[in-house]
């Protein structure tokens, strides 16, 4: 699949408001996003880092080389930079589908920093952490 996600800055997280019969009821993917985007924009690093698994990975895709950030000291580092920049844009993010196998659930989605930095990203959730984010894959541009 070549749908992704990225920006050198922010991240997604969610998916849509769908209620599953195989235990994810309740799970709205776009109230998660729009939480992961008012933490970020308001730059609350702890509610930030709370939507990601301990063993999380971030990975940029084409625009980042490949980069990846793993665990809650690589992304706290990461956040902490982001945070600190005077380039500090709102963040907007879109669930665009997905879908549930046992116990993960793959999203993906689109999002958009300021007015010129637009994305895509794929989302993997494990039930075992509570279905916080455990891989997450950026692109930036979509479809790259």
């Amino acid at each position: 699949m070549t749908r992704h996600s990225v920006y050198s800055a922010f991240i997604a997280t969610l998916v849509l408001g769908i209620s599953f019969a195989d235990g994810t009821d309740g799970f709205d993917a776009q109230r998660i996003a729009d939480g992961y985007s008012a933490a970020a924009n308001s730059k609350d690093l702890e509610a930030v880092l709370s939507y990601w698994s301990d063993d999380a990975e971030l990975v940029f895709l084409p625009g980042g080389d490949g980069q990846t950030i793993s665990g809650h000291a690589g992304l706290r580092h990461f956040y902490e930079e982001v945070f600190s920049s005077d380039h500090h844009e709102t963040m907007t993010i879109t669930v665009t589908d997905v879908e549930v196998e046992g116990d993960l659930i793959r999203e993906w989605g689109a999002y958009e920093i300021g007015s010129e930095v637009r994305g895509c990203y794929v989302i993997v959730r494990r039930r075992s952490d509570g279905w916080k984010v455990y891989r997450e894959w950026l692109v930036e541009p979509c479809g790259e």
